[in-house]
């Protein structure tokens, strides 16, 4: 009852035989003999995190495999979202056969958040990179057009239209 980590223990009929305090309050039960007995759809109100969760409870009792450190996000009680990292693994009696599950998962709330910032972060400097690399060869290309006109400008008679237009080519690329 007193680490951070939510755990629970169903049997093989993948219903509730006990959990921690933490697993309880995170949940909105108010006492832990509430959630024994009850499956996982009875006890959480995310549908698609239940689904997931039973689908993943049956292939660790059939022994296809246990579930190691699955990131699956998750609306508690309050309709808050939160993101859990979870292990799921058998429980096994004397003889080494499959009587239950045991499950444990942290709340990786914070971490995902940051990730998710980082990658923003990451985009970002990657548009501006690009955005800087655009800017340098379109700054080539009118540094060229203006050296040119000027140029230009010098060859033809003074006061002409021809001028008057070059002198345009100018002011805008400048």
């Amino acid at each position: 009852d007193t680490i951070p980590q939510l755990v629970s223990w169903k049997d093989a009929n993948r219903r509730y035989m006990g959990a921690n305090r933490t697993f309880v309050n995170f949940f909105g039960v108010r006492e832990i003999s509430e959630v024994v007995k009850r499956t996982t759809n009875e006890l959480i109100a995310d549908e698609e995190y239940a689904k997931w969760s039973d689908s993943a409870d049956i292939a660790v009792i059939s022994g296809q495999g246990d579930f190691r450190r699955v990131r699956k996000k998750i609306v508690d009680f309050s309709g808050e979202t939160w993101w859990l990292e979870i292990n799921k693994v058998p429980l096994l009696d004397q003889r080494g056969k499959i009587n239950g599950i045991l499950t444990t998962a942290e709340n990786v709330t914070r971490e995902q958040s940051l990730e998710n910032q980082l990658l923003q972060s990451q985009k970002m400097e990657a548009i501006g990179t690009l955005a800087g690399g655009i800017a340098h060869d379109f700054n080539n290309i009118l540094t060229s057009i203006i050296n040119s006109t000027e140029l230009a400008v010098g060859d033809v008679e003074p006061g002409s239209q021809t001028e008057k237009d070059l002198e345009r080519v100018l002011k805008a690329a400048r």
